[in-house]
């Protein structure tokens, strides 16, 4: 009769391998476009809502001209954001309370009044000659994009705490 013994599987251990003497190079880890798109909708929602931040720290409403605090506004579409093509257009977002974005649906005929007062007659045109276009982002477009809005809205926190250093003063 044979003894029982507790006994592993040998394996062998795997060498660290050095990367730079080995000369390759390190593989990124693949994030899918599902992921990016949605890190980029943050990051942009962050920068379009920040960047009408008024004096006080409110946020007017593109539409109804209510003022609201940041957690109490949403970054509102003219076109809708299943056009990708101008889901990130500036031109095509302004910042919307809950109840005009989300119940309201956009309050579209408004945004558009509101729209080509801001930026001129023809922008509803090019708006919607953009829509017909097919965009479909590389993952490099899209981390580009979410570095880019990340930037600008660290210069935005960078400028309002300056703005608050001079008022305290």
């Amino acid at each position: 009769m044979r003894k029982a013994t507790n006994w592993r599987w040998k394996t062998k251990k795997k060498k660290q391998v050095n990367i730079v003497k080995a000369g390759w190079l390190m593989k990124t880890k693949y994030i899918p476009i599902k992921k990016l798109i949605k890190k980029l909708d943050i990051v942009f929602s962050k920068y379009k809502r920040l960047s009408n931040l008024t004096p006080q720290g409110y946020i007017r409403c593109f539409t109804c001209g209510g003022f609201f605090t940041y957690r109490q506004t949403d970054c509102g579409h003219y076109i809708g954001r299943e056009c990708l093509a101008t889901r990130y257009l500036e031109e095509n977002t302004a910042p919307q309370c809950h109840d005009c974005n989300r119940w309201a649906e956009g309050k579209k005929s408004i945004f558009a009044i509101n729209l080509q007062k801001k930026y001129g007659k023809d922008i509803l045109d090019k708006l919607h000659a953009k829509e017909n276009e097919i965009w479909q982002p590389t993952a490099y477009e899209l981390e580009t994009l979410i570095l880019f809005y990340k930037q600008k809205t660290l210069e935005l926190l960078a400028g309002e705490s300056n703005n608050k250093e001079r008022n305290d003063r």
